[in-house]
């Protein structure tokens, strides 16, 4: 949850921008969007990708809505680990800088 709370503070510093989860694993986009937009992660780091992504193009309106989950624990399925937080803020700066 820290690491979550972190990696979004990174990505509203970077990209200007205020989100309250980016890690969300929900995402909705017109389809004109998300096609014009070449995805490389092959792994969790799509989160941040999509995010840096889409947050680059200022003429886009980004809303949130809020959703109800009920997270995994690790017993139940749970793959993120901790140092994937480090992948996460790797992956916002490389598509900052990048692209």
């Amino acid at each position: 949850m820290i690491g979550n709370r972190l990696f979004t503070l990174v990505a509203n510093i970077l990209f200007n921008r205020i989100y309250t989860d980016i890690a969300t694993g929900y995402k909705v986009f017109r389809k004109e969007i998300i096609k014009g937009i070449k995805i490389e992660s092959n792994g969790f780091e799509i989160e941040p990708e999509l995010t840096a992504k889409i947050s680059k193009n200022k003429k886009l309106n980004i809303y949130e809505v809020p959703i109800s989950i009920y997270s995994r624990n690790y017993d139940e399925g749970k793959k993120v680990k901790w140092w994937d937080f480090f992948i996460y803020v790797y992956t916002l700066i490389k598509w900052k800088i990048f692209n």
